[in-house]
């Protein structure tokens, strides 16, 4: 294996380890506000961050078959974390476009219980759905491919296209068409932010922007590697297509395919499909923390961590005090240190006084 790509992995287990942190350390927050498309897209990110990152240490320099149970696990994982994503940014889109919309106001419990039962079906079922999809095309075990670990194998069959491989584009293109209506409402509403303070009461202005901003940016990924693997599999390698067949596709479903680092570099395009699967979902997480990990509900969330985090070692946080406990303390401080300057003082000038005396006798000419 190259230095550059043996660097290249190094780094990349760094940064999806600190991917999959910064993912789950926010998660308590929106779920106490119960945002249920946040929490998705927290938990989907963050599980293919840590998978990839597994991966990326333990199939360093190798294509071992070290753990077959955890490659028959990670790769249906990946298959379910990319499509819970991708379902997870759509999900945030439609609600911020039902929320400048004015679509999310006022509503009664039980249309609250709608759209939670709603777009936990939809996070949760369509990624298993998929895995059942990637069954019918899949031709061996898994693959190990050095340095990023096990992935699914599926065969460029015709049936492969309407089951597996549009669905990244068909995700992003509807999240695209959500994001696109909810810009072009905020732009056209003039009175925008009473609105939105209105509609949510756990979605504030700035975070409003934060999201809309964040989905842009998570839309052009995910739209451009979307249609350029569908165009390029449909159009640019139409050789690598083949005919279907039930026997025929799970022949060899026990068999492991190995690939090591020095076939799947030589091609570019290979090279740049397999990094952008990784990286892609880290870039995701760091630029979700960038957007909404340091706003002030954030960091109290922080704090509340770190004092449950304390409390299960053992230890007992201090209490935090009120502002009128703070204020009596305070000036019982100012009062004693007072108390203490005055007989300081009372004391420095009656000693002072007595050896005045003292001098004074000892001396004739004292007046």
């Amino acid at each position: 294996m190259s230095s550059k790509a043996s660097s290249t992995n190094h780094a990349f287990s760094v940064f999806g380890f600190l991917g999959s942190i910064s993912m789950i350390i926010l998660l308590p927050m929106h779920f106490r506000a119960k945002n249920i498309s946040l929490c998705l897209y927290i938990v989907w990110t963050s599980i293919c961050c840590l998978v990839y990152s597994v991966n990326s240490v333990v199939w360093d320099d190798n294509v071992e078959n070290w753990a077959p149970v955890w490659c028959d696990i990670s790769s249906r994982l990946l298959t379910a974390s990319t499509a819970g994503n991708q379902m997870g940014l759509l999900f945030i889109s439609r609600r911020l476009y039902r929320i400048i919309n004015m679509t999310a106001v006022n509503q009664s419990s039980h249309q609250i219980r709608r759209d939670i039962i709603i777009e936990l079906s939809l996070g949760i079922g369509l990624p298993l759905l998929l895995l059942l999809f990637q069954y019918i095309v899949e031709f061996e075990r898994f693959i190990i491919v050095e340095n990023m670990g096990c992935f699914p194998a599926t065969l460029i069959t015709p049936p492969a296209f309407p089951l597996v491989i549009i669905w990244s584009a068909v995700f992003a293109l509807v999240t695209a068409l959500y994001a696109g209506f909810a810009i072009h409402a905020t732009l056209k509403r003039k009175a925008y932010k009473r609105e939105v303070m209105q509609s949510d009461q756990h979605l504030k202005v700035s975070h409003y922007w934060r999201l809309l901003a964040f989905s842009g940016i998570g839309i052009i990924c995910s739209v451009s590697v979307g249609l350029t693997t569908t165009i390029y599999i449909a159009i640019l390698q139409p050789s690598e297509i083949t005919p279907y067949s039930w026997n025929s596709v799970h022949s060899n479903l026990s068999q492991i395919l190995q690939y090591p680092v020095s076939e799947w570099a030589s091609s570019s395009i290979t090279d740049f499909w397999l990094e952008s699967n990784r990286w892609f979902p880290v870039f995701y997480a760091l630029t979700f923390f960038a957007f909404l990990g340091f706003t002030k509900d954030a960091r109290q969330s922080y704090r509340l961590s770190c004092l449950w985090v304390i409390r299960c070692m053992g230890f007992r946080p201090p209490v935090q005090e009120s502002s009128d406990a703070r204020f009596v303390k305070y000036h019982i401080i100012i009062c004693l240190f007072e108390v203490l300057t005055h007989l300081y003082l009372q004391k420095t000038v009656s000693s002072g006084t007595s050896r005045t005396t003292q001098t004074c006798f000892a001396s004739t000419r004292c007046v």
